[in-house]
């Protein structure tokens, strides 16, 4: 399953409500059909609207593949978008100020279980920040494979500890 971290192998998909799946990357189309009313208004680096993507459809295909209503995998959750680029890969500093902002909600929502969902690939810079390490010590993270022909197993190495990821 995507949501948990230990290997069961049932077939049974757990649903993340009351969760949020934070998708961090170009922002969410909310007006896409999928969502309903389950996409938040989260935060934007350039201080445009974090309902509205870049124009790619990157975060959205990303977002409904996660909470859309008819084939999404966490389909009563909701998306909370963390628009930090509009082009391939953010600063280090819009990152971490969209990584900051997430810290907050989640701290501002107890008890609420939580998803990272990123829609670029990481540098190994931001794949270190400290801030990314402390969240992804209590939350999933999950993170794109492909998008730069690198390998997704060498950027969560530097966010999750392999003991963290692969416990039995």
């Amino acid at each position: 399953r995507l949501n948990e971290q230990v290997r069961v192998l049932d077939g049974k998909i757990d649903d993340l409500a009351p969760g949020n799946i934070y998708v961090i990357g170009q922002g969410v189309r909310a007006t896409h059909a999928e969502f309903g009313a389950r996409v938040l208004q989260g935060y934007s680096a350039d201080g445009s609207d974090s309902q509205s993507d870049c124009g790619t459809g990157v975060s959205t295909g990303a977002a409904s593949i996660a909470i859309g209503g008819n084939n999404g995998i966490a389909r009563s959750a909701r998306v909370v978008p963390v628009k930090v680029t509009c082009s391939t890969s953010p600063s280090s500093s819009d990152l971490e100020q969209g990584l900051r902002w997430v810290e907050n909600h989640i701290s501002s929502h107890p008890g609420s279980k939580a998803v990272l969902l990123f829609t670029f690939p990481l540098t190994r810079t931001m794949a270190g920040s400290a801030r990314l390490r402390t969240l992804a010590e209590n939350h999933l993270v999950a993170l794109p494979a492909g998008d730069n022909s690198n390998n997704a197993c060498y950027q969560i190495d530097h966010v999750q500890p392999v003991e963290k990821r692969y416990r039995r």
